[in-house]
């Protein structure tokens, strides 16, 4: 067996600390997120010059309740877009009940008058609601395609386990769709709605 010293970081992360956090309770879901960075870093100036400094990273950073970003956001008057899965294919009735009360809180804070599970995709114009998982939705969009462009982007990433949900590894794969014209209309139609927010067409 390999030693812990002989692994990465990133090892570390992902075949001890991140299997203890699932286990103690948060969601992989709504309350982890990794490799995130939470400083845009410290501005120095000397004279007319100005440079910023590094950005501080978290291997993990952790929410107690997801709705907790929004709610401070929409009491500040800022505008957000929210992105979240109802989880309405989750079917255990512990798990439905928490997805039930999460999906509640968002759709309180969006004053949104929808269904807590949506039967399809829910878009307005400062949100988007997926009925089950954004993963599965752009995974059907490429049919046939996404197994091998997976595989292909798998490559690069050694003996790593549990790479649907990672960052560079999604990123990778769509990479490598887009040199093929290979376009998924849920993140098109996705990324328009985002954009036509940010321009205050809404």
């Amino acid at each position: 067996m390999t030693s812990k010293k002989d692994l990465s970081e990133r090892d570390i992360c992902t075949k001890y600390i991140l299997p203890d956090l699932v286990k103690a309770g948060w969601d992989m879901q709504t309350q982890i997120r990794e490799e995130v960075f939470f400083t845009e870093g410290r501005i120095y100036v000397r004279g007319d010059r100005t440079t910023r400094g590094k950005r501080k990273r978290a291997d993990f950073i952790l929410y107690y309740k997801a709705e907790i970003p929004l709610a401070i956001a929409r009491e500040l008057g800022l505008p957000v877009f929210i992105i979240f899965d109802a989880d309405g294919n989750i079917t255990r009735p512990d798990q439905r009940v928490k997805h039930e009360r999460d999906n509640r809180a968002l759709l309180t804070l969006l004053n949104a008058n929808i269904d807590l599970f949506p039967a399809t995709i829910t878009m307005g114009t400062d949100h988007v609601i997926w009925p089950t998982n954004i993963g599965d939705i752009v995974k059907n969009d490429f049919g046939g395609n996404y197994e091998r462009l997976k595989e292909t982007a798998r490559l690069h990433y050694a003996q790593e386990g549990d790479l649907e949900k990672n960052d560079m590894f999604i990123a990778e794969w769509l990479t490598a769709a887009s040199n093929e014209n290979l376009r998924s209309p849920t993140l098109q139609t996705l990324c328009e709605t985002i954009l036509d927010f940010a321009r205050g067409e809404h």
